[in-house]
């Protein structure tokens, strides 16, 4: 199958947790800055489709085309959820798709 680049916008989600009402609170550090997350938002085009998994080497290559982007290093994320974008011609926004991806965790075994 050919290779197809995918023109899109990465960053890091941010740390927190939602409360009874449903709100996602944000957690802070001691100067009011939210913390950002190792799992990341990729917002595309609606035509774009992302595979379930990224692997280590995908990751990696968006880290390096983006520095300040922060994730697990050889680490395979899978895809959490996906959001469609209305979009909104006041601001010239085209719809879009926003794709959450998180790092996959490392088995994990107990003796018994």
């Amino acid at each position: 199958m050919a290779k197809k680049k995918v023109s899109l916008q990465v960053s890091n989600t941010f740390r927190g947790s939602t409360d009874r009402s449903g709100e996602f609170i944000r957690e802070e550090d001691r100067n009011g800055r939210w913390i950002p997350s190792n799992n990341i938002r990729i917002v595309t085009d609606t035509t774009a489709v992302l595979p379930a998994v990224l692997t280590a080497k995908q990751i990696s290559s968006l880290a390096d085309q983006k520095p300040g982007l922060q994730v697990v290093p050889d680490t395979d994320y899978r895809r959490t959820n996906k959001v469609d974008f209305d979009g909104d011609a006041d601001t010239d926004r085209e719809p879009a798709c926003g794709w959450y991806y998180s790092p996959v965790s490392a088995p994990v075994t107990l003796e018994l």
